[in-house]
Formats: C-alpha cells, structure tokens, sequence
C-alpha cells in the first residue's frame, strides 16, 4: 500500500508512438520516486527485460510487487528511482520497447521502496491502538485511502455493493457493512483486494472487542 505522492500518469495507450505527452506526467515535475505499472506477458526473462530496460535510462529498481498474474498475463508494480522526473518519459518509452509489455500507470511516491506489507502491518499497529469503536472504523478510511491512492471510502451498510475494476468491497461482518473503495485509475487488482480484505478483517476484530466492553460510568 505505498504512500501516493499528489500527481498520477495514466499510462495506457503508451504503445502506440507518441502515445505519452509531456502534458500528460501532471505532478512529476519535482520528484524522482515512481511506481510503474507495466503488464506484460507471463513468460521467463520478461520481468527481466523491463527492469533491463529501465536501467538503461539510469533507474533503480527497489521494489518490484506482481499484483496479478492470470491467463498469460502478469501486472506488476515496480519502485524506480529516477536520477530526475524528466527521464519519466524515456522510461516509458524504453519500456514499450520490450515485446508485449505495456504501462498501466506511472505514480509518484514518497518513496518507491515501501513495502506493502510493511504498511499493512502499520496500520493493524494503528488499528489495536484504537480505544474505541468509531475510532477504529475513522483510522480504517483514512489507512485505505492513504493506502491505496483511493479516491472515495467509505463503510456503508450492506449488501449493496459489488466489486468491479474501480471498486473494492470487504466485508465487516461484525460491523454489518462494508468498506467501499473507489479507485478509477490504476484499476484495483487482485494483490490489492487480497490486502484490503486482509486490512478490514482486522478492523472488524478491534471493532468487535471494543465494541464488546462495557461502557464506562
């Protein structure tokens, strides 16, 4: 769940030749830290071309996450460290060039190195530091959104939501509702929806236990 910087770059249709305007990188104009979506085919030595690639224009890769693999088809998100945001656009291109593989997205961070898990277990440290209830469900929004670069989240009553490309549901049974994410772009993939449940099924549980306690007199 690595912390999103303020600017996000679509990256799709960036096969195609001048696909990517320089218009296009809105926020990268003062930060070198990028996640970079790239889909790519599920064969040996693909992964290893684009971080080829990648190095070509001076980047560092640090963090290298696959968050969904099916069908032939890999996505991963890669942390780049970039020596200045105006190589963005060389990258991508340079990316391109590596057979099948495409990007998603381009996304400025606080730092490409953030590890997900590490993050997801900040935030259950957050979550069993709560002392009480409401409190618990106000840190869970503001962690998926901080988390996830969502745009809206919210904990509304279920069962009316179901997920699709840019919605993620998890379920709070304890609760009784579910925590609604909405992110348009980079779609939410699968690794993504595996730790959001994973992050509510811990805020159910404090929210149970607190929940649970008898009121102070």
């Amino acid at each position: 769940m690595p912390g999103l910087g303020s600017g996000e770059v679509d990256g799709r249709g960036a096969a195609q030749a001048g696909a990517d305007r320089a218009g296009d990188h809105v926020g990268l104009s003062l930060m070198t830290d990028v996640l970079v979506r790239v889909v790519l085919p599920d064969r040996p030595g693909a992964l290893g071309a684009v971080a080829s690639r990648i190095g070509s224009v001076g980047g560092d890769v640090v963090f290298i996450d696959i968050l969904e693999r099916s069908n032939g088809v890999v996505v991963d998100e890669i942390g780049v460290v970039l020596a200045d945001a105006a190589l963005v656009e060389l990258m991508v291109g340079e990316v391109h060039e590596v057979d099948g593989a495409a990007v998603e997205a381009v996304r400025p961070v606080t730092s490409a190195a953030v590890d997900p898990r590490t993050e997801l277990l900040a935030a259950a440290t957050g979550l069993v530091r709560q002392q009480r209830a409401e409190d618990v469900l106000a840190f869970l929004v503001d962690a998926a959104r901080a988390g996830f670069g969502a745009e809206h989240v919210a904990v509304a009553p279920s069962p009316e939501h179901h997920n699709a490309p840019d919605v993620a549901v998890a379920k709070l049974d304890a609760v009784g509702a579910d925590l609604v994410v909405v992110r348009r772009h980079p779609v939410l993939r699968q690794r993504e929806r595996t730790r959001l449940a994973e992050l509510a099924e811990l805020a159910d549980h404090r929210w149970r236990e607190l929940a649970a306690r008898p009121a102070a007199s």
